[in-house]
């Protein structure tokens, strides 16, 4: 458990290092439109969030990270297998962007529209013994 968390603090130090550049291009109107109902699988749906998350692979886990302050933000135990790009909506000081992961996480991200910077993240999945979408950090 001692090297488990080790590794974990390692991992989110890392993140914040390797913080992304580019924000703002990515989270234009233009591109989002052009991004927007996309789905990706394998290899491909893991470098799409890499572009707006952190995402770390270790054995057949993906942790995905807030690249900007090294939060965890979802990790998945059997890894992320595919990606679609839900929906996005722009303010005039925030771009949102909704991500449906594996079929069953809805993954919130919203980003200061000035900086890129993240404001908040957030992953839901429905849950069939409550009967409504509940807060995860992991696959139920």
């Amino acid at each position: 458990m001692k090297n488990f968390i080790l590794t974990l603090a390692f991992i989110c130090l890392f993140s914040t290092i390797y913080a992304h550049t580019g924000e703002g291009q990515k989270l234009s109107h233009d591109a989002l439109s052009k991004l927007n109902g996309s789905v990706a699988e394998g290899k491909a749906a893991i470098e799409l969030l890499n572009e707006y998350l952190k995402v770390n692979q270790e054995n057949d886990v993906d942790y995905l990270y807030n690249p900007d302050n090294g939060e965890l933000v979802l990790y998945l135990n059997s890894g992320v297998e595919k990606v679609e790009v839900k929906s996005f909506h722009i303010t005039s000081h925030v771009t949102n962007l909704d991500f449906m992961v594996n079929d069953k996480i809805l993954l919130h991200v919203s980003y200061y529209k000035d900086s890129g910077k993240i404001l908040l993240t957030r992953s839901m999945q429905y849950s069939e013994f409550w009967q409504e979408s509940i807060p995860v950090i992991t696959e139920l």
